[in-house]
Parts: structure tokens; sequence; C-alpha cells
């Protein structure tokens, strides 16, 4: 067992928490070098703006062609 994040997980699962975590910092880099608005990068994460927040957010058509924008 190893001790990762305070939760101890199986070593075998350790490298698949790696990998995700390098594709999660990958993904933020293409939309930041696609200029992919801030607030939509954060709804794609799941993430939370610090302040209040306006509207809806951006059509699920609209943020599927910002994902598309930056796949391989």
């Amino acid at each position: 067992m190893i001790l990762c994040c305070n939760v101890k997980i199986q070593k075998s699962k350790r490298l698949d928490i790696i990998l995700l975590k390098k594709l999660r910092h990958a993904f933020e880099d293409r939309m930041i070098a696609a200029n992919i608005d801030d607030r939509i990068r954060r709804d794609l994460f799941g993430h939370t703006l610090n302040r209040e927040r306006y509207g809806k957010g951006a059509m699920l058509k609209y943020l599927h062609q910002c994902v598309q924008s930056v796949a391989l």
C-alpha cells in the first residue's frame, strides 16, 4: 500500500492516478493554447469560480466544439 493524498491505495492503482493527472494537465495546456475561455475550462473540469456566477454557462454544443478543437 502507498499513501497518496492521505488515502491508502494499491500500488497498481498509483500509476493510473499519475497518468490521469498528466492527462488532465495536458488537456488544460491544450485548452489554454487554443485560447478557450477560463470559465469554459473550469466548467469542463468541474471547478468552481471564485466569484458570483451569472447565466447558465455555455450550451453543450459549444462545449463539444471546444473539446473537439483540442482533440488529438
